[in-house]
């Protein structure tokens, strides 16, 4: 009887040694894993200086609001989540642009989603990785086009002129001239046609009988 006494007193004080260590263990887990990914790989685009699509990743707040199309995450459900969704590469929004995340970073990422995603408040923090975010990014990331800002090119000059029907095309024949390459010629009616039917159906025309 007193054995059975005793196993019960140390099955409830080990339950409530769990019970206590959960959040003390989710605030690990973000502050060691979440936040410095975030910070890292996500602010440059989505923290406190810019917030493109209107999704902040710099602050619980933002990151639970979402972007202008609504919640990116929803809690205790990663694979239903766009945040995770487009970390993963599943869609036709992947992020980070310059490259995708390495697997465990992914798997952290949906971890945390389906624990609830716990966000400790930590103002302080996410200021100091905010700050840092930019210098951490190497030079080939920083190169990245997307993170140029935006500025106005004058068109190349070319030699064959007559062949440019838009300022793009300038840029196209600059580089074929450059590598001593014939532009093609234009294309026929027919081809356009046979063009279009592989973009609408995927398939060629039909063979005439």
């Amino acid at each position: 009887m007193k054995i059975q006494v005793s196993c019960t007193i140390l099955l409830v004080l080990l339950a409530n040694q769990s019970a206590s260590a959960g959040p003390a263990d989710a605030v690990e887990f973000f502050e060691s894993k979440i936040r410095p990914l975030l910070s890292n790989n996500c602010f440059i685009c989505h923290g406190p200086k810019m917030q493109m699509v209107g999704l902040d990743l710099s602050t619980a707040s933002g990151f639970f609001k979402g972007s202008d199309k609504g919640p990116v995450v929803i809690k205790g459900d990663p694979e239903n989540s766009r945040f995770i969704q487009a970390v993963g590469y599943q869609g036709k929004i992947k992020m980070p642009p310059a490259g995708k995340l390495q697997d465990q970073q992914i798997d952290d990422l949906r971890d945390w989603v389906r624990m609830g995603a716990p966000w400790p408040a930590s103002v302080a923090a996410a200021l100091v990785a905010a700050g840092n975010a930019r210098e951490q990014h190497g030079p080939a990331e920083r190169e990245f086009w997307a993170f140029r800002p935006v500025k106005k090119v004058v068109p190349p000059a070319v030699r064959n002129s007559s062949w440019i029907k838009t300022p793009v095309d300038h840029f196209i024949l600059a580089k074929l001239e450059e590598k001593g390459i014939d532009p093609a010629s234009h294309a026929g009616k027919l081809a356009l046609l046979r063009r279009a039917t592989f973009d609408l159906t995927g398939l060629p025309l039909p063979s005439k009988r």
